[in-house]
């Protein structure tokens, strides 16, 4: 209130012009100590960050305030390997705010920028594939100091080598920030160090995410029944990607698994087969959960309406587009279930649930 008794008295203290001279006066600078504070107790921390290279004083007030300031919030932190040298960094936070900083690991420079999209939507990063590199001390530490500025809720990572180095990181990233979602793609395990794949699995599953995407280059042993039980029962009703870009391999569901399918919320994955035997009651009780979501993966064995039909629950509908297209909706509501089987494509199947 000393400070600010009128618009009138502000602007008369403040000077522009294209010169140095013609500003007379730093009116922050010169506010009581218990006024800046009171300013800067209405700051988060990422304005507190900004305001601490001004001066010195500002600096001391502002970092005396950083603990009880609030986080910026931002729904999405991607970490992404460039080349063998570069790391980027994208932020995205409300009403199409974004910030991005390039990060190299040779030097430890940062290239910062900040950026407004209007529409809200970014470009694609254009990527190079990981040549192995190891996520260096230098990118852990500026992505940790980001962490402590924003409170995120999706993370992503790109062309990341998943070695001990990277999983040290992770296991912070999953234990002191509470993300929803993670998208971890073109992706490489380091074959040189053991028990990758183990920890990996555990820090997801710890982890507990509505949302899971994984995608490998290659080495891609990872996609395995015991991961897509275990996942299902720590995060009921989630959703599921996983696939590897390079390498195919076929995962049969076995019976015992196919208990745990109805309680996917949404699962792809491009080399699990189903037995039509399974997958047909599996998404009666899916469709009975009332939730949307969507499965992909492949099916042996042809399913027809009339083993549809004979499956339905009494307040259900089956509706037959044509050969391949079926349609199973809950009476009174406007809950269903959209299933495409081609046969043509060796009983790919994909359902829509809305």
């Amino acid at each position: 209130k000393r400070a600010f008794d009128s618009e009138d008295s502000l602007h008369k203290n403040i000077k522009f012009g294209s010169d140095s001279s013609s500003i007379k006066e730093d009116c922050m600078s010169q506010l009581p100590g218990d006024c800046l504070l009171d300013v800067m107790r209405r700051l988060d921390k990422f304005d507190l960050e900004e305001i601490e290279s001004l001066s010195s004083r500002l600096r001391d007030l502002s970092r005396y305030s950083h603990s009880k300031a609030s986080v910026y919030e931002a729904y999405e932190l991607t970490i992404a390997q460039r080349n063998a040298d570069n790391f980027y960094f994208e932020i995205r936070c409300g009403r199409g705010k974004f910030f991005k900083n390039v990060c190299s690991t040779s030097s430890g420079l940062l290239k910062k920028t900040a950026e407004y999209n209007t529409d809200g939507h970014l470009a694609p990063a254009v990527l190079i594939v990981t040549q192995d590199q190891s996520i260096s001390w230098k990118i852990t530490n500026y992505a940790t100091n980001l962490l402590n500025r924003f409170q995120f809720a999706s993370c992503r990572f790109f062309s990341i080598c998943i070695d001990n180095n990277f999983l040290s990181f992770f296991e912070k990233v999953t234990t002191t920030s509470a993300f929803t979602s993670f998208w971890i793609v073109r992706s490489v395990f380091d074959i040189n160090q053991r028990g990758g794949r183990g920890r990996f699995a555990s820090l997801l599953l710890k982890a507990k995410p509505k949302s899971l995407t994984l995608g490998f280059l290659r080495n891609s042993r990872f996609i395995k029944r015991k991961f897509l039980s275990d996942f299902v029962v720590a995060s009921p009703l989630s959703s599921l990607t996983i696939y590897s870009e390079n390498e195919r391999r076929r995962l049969h569901l076995s019976a015992k698994f196919a208990g745990n399918l109805p309680n996917f919320g949404s699962l792809v994955v491009p080399d699990l087969w189903v037995d039509s035997r399974w997958l047909v009651p599996a998404l009666i009780k899916r469709l009975s959960h009332e939730a949307p979501g969507e499965w992909r993966f492949f099916c042996f064995r042809k399913i027809t309406g009339a083993q549809i039909q004979a499956a339905l629950e009494g307040n259900m509908t089956l509706t037959a587009v044509n050969w391949r297209i079926f349609i199973i909706s809950i009476d009174g509501t406007q809950h269903k279930v959209d299933i495409d089987i081609d046969f043509r494509r060796a009983g790919a199947i994909q359902c829509v649930f809305s």
